[in-house]
């Protein structure tokens, strides 16, 4: 698997969307979450004696959707009027082109499912709410951000969120499954084994693609699901989620109009994936190299461009729950022979923390 730096040419294309999208965030609220095509048209409801603003559209799927946008007030306005507003309609196109762009030259894009998806939580605003994408997709905006792309891109059907409270700014409880559904008819929860956990997980029918929800929990928790608050969902326990998704950095995501969300930071994204390396069972060998594969990238490119980023993240590991078994876990990977270069040149950046 080739890794590629891109052209300077390539990379202010990516950081030009990336500013695009962080300058749509800024009015509270991305246009392209809702994908509208054609006329948007606001509507407002009163609900215990407030006012609250809603849109319906056609999405790019030709239904017809209703969105909440907020309560009556200043931006919420602001919001109703850019998403009505022809220069943002040109904006949009705008991005899509640039994103376009970037595939062409390499960069790895989501596919229309993860796209889809992404846009469904997005209008959700569960990416302001505690919320951080892992797995696969956020080492690729990783790579991506780094101005890197590799040929050919890593393959994955699952989309993975680590969840770590909300405080979502709605007037009512969100039905997460029902905005799946709404998203995507075919969508459907699927039962944990224990059934008394419920579900922490989305399908699509007649296609292989997950959407996981994740929270940290204790080693000795593993698998269990817990209930997220606003949203009558649950997430899987997993360990060390919390050391993955602390200081989490918001990241341009190339969905089909590109939006900024965050995910983990490098090193620690780094670090994380030889803990996970150590857990998976021998059926799981090609999942096992994937997760080396994609801590070796990482720690290359770091030592190349940021090394004190790798002392920072491994002084933090033992900040974590369960600090000494992450670093154990960590250290198993690092001192096999595969590793055993890296964990020298990683070894002369730390000056002696490492152990």
């Amino acid at each position: 698997m080739a890794l590629k730096e891109q052209s300077l040419t390539i990379r202010t294309v990516y950081a030009e969307l990336a500013q695009l999208c962080l300058d749509a965030e800024v009015t509270g609220m991305d246009p392209s979450s809702y994908d509208a095509v054609g006329a948007v048209t606001p509507t407002a409801k009163t609900i215990k004696g407030r006012i609250y603003w809603y849109i319906q559209y056609t999405d790019i799927e030709g239904r017809q959707q209703q969105s909440y946008i907020g309560p009556d007030n200043e931006v919420t306005r602001q919001t109703l009027a850019d998403l009505q507003n022809s220069n943002a309609r040109e904006d949009l196109q705008r991005r899509r082109d640039m994103v376009k762009m970037l595939r062409s030259a390499g960069f790895a894009t989501l596919n229309h499912l993860a796209s889809g998806a992404i846009l469904a939580l997005d209008r959700m605003r569960i990416f302001k709410s505690g919320v951080t994408l892992v797995g696969t997709p956020a080492y690729q905006a990783i790579l991506n951000r780094f101005g890197f792309s590799e040929n050919p891109p890593i393959q994955t059907n699952d989309i993975d969120f680590s969840v770590r409270h909300f405080e979502l700014a709605i007037p009512e409880q969100v039905d997460l499954h029902a905005a799946m559904r709404e998203w995507n008819p075919k969508s459907f929860p699927v039962p944990s084994f224990n059934l008394k956990d419920g579900p922490s997980s989305f399908k699509i029918r007649g296609k292989d693609f997950h959407i996981d929800f994740l929270t940290n929990g204790a080693s000795n928790e593993t698998g269990k699901s817990v209930q997220l608050p606003n949203l009558g969902f649950g997430a899987q326990k997993l360990p060390f989620l919390d050391y993955l998704v602390d200081n989490a950095e918001k990241t341009l995501l190339l969905s089909t109009y590109g939006v900024v969300i965050p995910v983990p930071n490098a090193a620690r994204f780094a670090f994380h994936k030889c803990a996970v390396a150590v857990d998976r069972p021998t059926i799981f060998d090609a999942k096992r190299e994937k997760d080396k594969h994609q801590a070796r990238i990482l720690f290359d490119i770091l030592l190349e461009r940021d090394p004190d980023e790798i002392a920072s993240a491994y002084k933090a590991i033992m900040s974590a729950q369960e600090g000494d078994l992450l670093l154990m876990k960590i250290m198993k990977t690092l001192n096999e022979k595969s590793m055993s270069e890296l964990l020298q040149r990683i070894e002369g950046v730390l000056h002696g923390y490492i152990r």
